[in-house]
């Protein structure tokens, strides 16, 4: 069996389309706060930026994305590259770091934040 270019870009899309839907459903689920308010086509439009800016840091396993959209939520669409979170371009930018390194970085300051919001700490 022969899978046409036309084929794979097929099962590209779907695959994509699969992966926002998730997305979409998780933020939902996990950030319901931060996106009261928030329409369909605009959370999608969310999720298709944090892939494009993930993959300038090479992340994109579809799970390292997640982390990567989920950071996205709680510091803002441009915390990668916002002097507020000076950090994350730090980390993001670190040659020597690989994706998965970067993204374990990423994990662990999401767990704090996590933390710090759930027991009221204002750091």
């Amino acid at each position: 069996m022969i899978i046409r270019k036309e084929q794979m870009a097929a099962f590209r899309q779907l695959a994509l389309k699969s992966f926002e839907d998730r997305a979409a459903a998780h933020i939902r689920s996990e950030f319901s706060a931060e996106t009261r308010g928030t329409d369909d086509q605009s959370l999608r439009s969310f999720i298709q930026t944090g892939i494009l800016r993930a993959g300038k840091h090479r992340i994109t396993r579809e799970p390292d994305v997640g982390t990567f959209l989920d950071v996205m939520v709680l510091f803002g669409a441009d915390f990668d590259e916002s002097p507020r979170t000076r950090w994350a371009g730090e980390m993001l930018g670190d040659p020597g770091s690989s994706p998965q390194q970067k993204v374990e970085g990423l994990s662990q300051r999401l767990q704090a934040e996590l933390s710090r919001r759930r027991t009221g700490l204002h750091v």
